[in-house]
């Protein structure tokens, strides 16, 4: 929307020999600025580390949120739903940063079992995803989120706002996925149910799913394309 902003981005786009991006959303936005095609090169994940990790939980019985507390991932809004319709489930808030005041009110909101657990290293990450049955992200606008994809790769379900990025997700990992209207009633409590339901199985992912979000996989095929 800055005027600035997108006369340099626009200067510099065209100018450049290959442009890549990490959403389908950025495609499209590239494409309606300047006319150019782009290569959608996925912000992969380390999937190896994922699917061969040793503290694996026996038990899914959490549920997570796992976005940023800034007003755009709507996490005052998940916890007013929980709390309005009396639903008896604790949550735990994974963040990478926060904003203040929102915080404070989302402080306002928590029962005295959810936690604020904040910044996590990804092997406590992981151990979190292994014991969680949902995590929930639902921001008014999004890209391509990487952390959605490793609870994805964890077996995760994945409660979420619609987003262009979930269109090109192969299909074993668009099964993990639950699409959530925030206006509709009872979202929270008829999304849980069903997560519960389907994270009691095993997530196998495909093929392509590997070839898709693995970050080493995504590079190499750049390197390939561009490098040779």
């Amino acid at each position: 929307k800055s005027k600035i902003y997108s006369y340099f981005a626009k200067k510099s786009l065209q100018r450049a020999l290959f442009i890549t991006v990490d959403s389908i959303k950025l495609k499209n936005t590239i494409k309606q600025m300047i006319q150019r095609d782009c290569d959608l090169i996925q912000n992969g994940i380390n999937t190896k580390e994922i699917l061969n990790h040793k503290n694996k939980s026996i038990t899914r019985n959490k549920v997570l949120s796992i976005r940023a507390l800034a007003p755009n991932y709507n996490i005052l809004e998940l916890i007013k739903e929980r709390n309005k319709h009396l639903i008896s489930q604790n949550i735990s808030f994974i963040y990478p940063f926060f904003e203040e005041q929102y915080l404070n009110l989302i402080k306002n909101e928590l029962n005295d079992k959810d936690k604020l657990l904040g910044f996590m290293n990804k092997n406590e990450l992981y151990n979190l995803f292994y014991s969680a049955c949902a995590v929930v992200s639902i921001p008014t606008s999004d890209s391509s989120p990487r952390t959605v994809y490793e609870a994805i790769f964890s077996g995760c379900v994945v409660i979420t706002t619609f987003e262009e990025w979930i269109n090109i997700l192969p299909k074993s990992m668009k099964e993990r996925i639950i699409l959530v209207e925030l206006n509709s009633k009872h979202w929270l409590k008829k999304s849980l149910i069903k997560a519960k339901k389907i994270s009691q199985k095993h997530f196998q992912p495909s093929k392509d799913a590997i070839n898709r979000y693995d970050a080493h996989i995504s590079m190499s095929n750049l390197c390939k394309k561009y490098y040779v």
